[in-house]
């Protein structure tokens, strides 16, 4: 059931609801839509998203079967609400702190403060800093999780603080690992919901007879994600004609896709090589044979990755933060963050691919998603607002 911002009246609903207000399908915003999806089947779930994000999920087919059957609403960002979020980003530091709070809760996040504080039942911010300062608002009056799905939200929490502030007896600040744990561990941090999050309705049969000669990068194009550094590798494995008939996938957008699009220029232009972003990243997933992971603060818990263990495909990552530790070592390709090693390891798992040993190591990477399954948070969440002081 979905209904815009606007006229959708829930208030003698009981439940919880799921606030996201991330405008891509990035890896948080999968993971907020996964948990609304697994927690509506024991309990009463209002998923609140930003529209242009609704929009990209009825086009994303897995993605769409998590949502069909929840109750949504709608908030849309209004091109004068990003002109003042973009304005304010910058003089903030300039302006009277009441100035900036003014600007932030009744002129940016002033609708979804008004659809987040008119319901008597605890609110689950998922990510986006609208939806986050709009939760840390509400805290003022009703119990708030703020999940932190990221290392890279210094700037984001410190504004809050600053900015917003938030009623620490009622809010909840929860994170996706201890590495994100032990970073935020100032602000009050109290849980750890570890595993990316996998639940059994996405078990899918992969065939590998689909399976063609691609290599997918799959991440925003920021500098943490290391896109530059798998560019490069390419980019010589390319001139070295090395990559035989693979086609490498860049599958994302961010400010770093001009420079790779250089970096890439000719590989691009013999059609080696695509940059672009993908509706349905989980189908291109299944027909590729590798995944690669660079992220330079770690691969766990990261949701593309194990979207990439589910489909079947062999897996480089780079050896930081807990991803050895978590993943382990079946079937799965650790590099260092150095250009040799990375081709190394690409030209390691091409071979691999043309022999038996390929069918043996998705098996086991296979079975790490069952791992992963295990582990999914859904029951400590439902537990966590099955007892929550409000009723649900």
């Amino acid at each position: 059931m979905f209904r815009d911002g606007g006229d959708y009246n829930i208030k003698n609903m009981s439940g919880v609801i799921i606030a996201i207000s991330g405008s891509k399908t990035g890896g948080a915003e999968t993971r907020g839509i996964k948990i609304a999806s697994a927690l509506s089947k024991d309990i009463e779930v209002v998923l609140v998203i930003n529209k242009d994000l609704h929009s990209a999920v009825l086009n994303n087919k897995l993605l769409f079967k998590c949502i069909e059957n929840l109750k949504i609403v709608t908030i849309s960002n209004s091109v004068l609400n990003k002109i003042l979020y973009k304005t304010v980003l910058k003089i903030e530091n300039y302006i009277p702190v009441f100035i900036a709070r003014y600007i932030y809760v009744e002129l940016i996040a002033f609708r979804w403060v008004k659809i987040l504080s008119d319901y008597g039942y605890p609110v689950h911010n998922i990510c986006g800093e609208i939806s986050r300062i709009a939760t840390a608002v509400v805290s003022a009056h009703k119990n708030v999780t703020i999940e932190l799905t990221s290392n890279r939200l210094d700037s984001q929490l410190d504004r809050l603080e600053r900015l917003i502030g938030y009623n620490e007896g009622n809010t909840n600040l929860i994170a996706v690992s201890d590495t994100v744990k032990d970073r935020y561990s100032k602000y009050g941090v109290t849980d750890v919901y570890q595993s990316a999050f996998v639940f059994k309705n996405n078990l899918r049969e992969v065939k590998e007879e689909n399976k063609e000669n691609v290599i997918i990068f799959g991440h925003q194009l920021k500098k943490e994600k290391n896109a530059i550094l798998f560019a490069d590798a390419i980019s010589d494995l390319y001139s070295e004609n090395k990559l035989k008939s693979w086609r490498i996938l860049i599958l994302g957008d961010g400010p770093l896709r001009k420079q790779l699009e250089s970096i890439l220029s000719i590989p691009i232009k013999s059609r080696v090589v695509e940059i672009r972003e993908s509706n349905n990243f989980v189908e291109e997933l299944n027909k590729a044979k590798i995944f690669v992971s660079l992220i330079i603060t770690g691969n766990y818990p990261s949701q593309s990755v194990a979207e990439a263990i589910e489909s079947k495909c062999l897996l480089i990552l780079s050896d930081t933060g807990l991803s050895r530790e978590k993943y382990g070592e079946s079937g799965i390709c650790y590099t260092t963050l150095e250009k040799s090693d990375i081709k190394k390891k690409i030209l390691h798992l091409i071979d691999l691919s043309e022999t038996d040993l390929y069918k043996i190591n998705t098996t086991k990477t296979y079975s790490l998603f069952l791992k992963l399954l295990s582990e999914s948070p859904t029951q400590s969440l439902l537990n966590k607002y099955k007892t929550s002081n409000i009723q649900l």
